[in-house]
């Protein structure tokens, strides 16, 4: 069951910091469009 729930909390992790790389990656490409 831990191996479980750490396998579910770490593409949660990575997901939330690809999100928040892509929207900062958004707002500088934005103005450069």
């Amino acid at each position: 069951v831990y191996s479980r729930i750490v396998g579910y909390l770490r593409p949660v992790r990575n997901w939330n910091v690809g999100k928040k790389q892509e929207f900062a990656e958004r707002r500088v490409f934005r103005p450069s469009l």
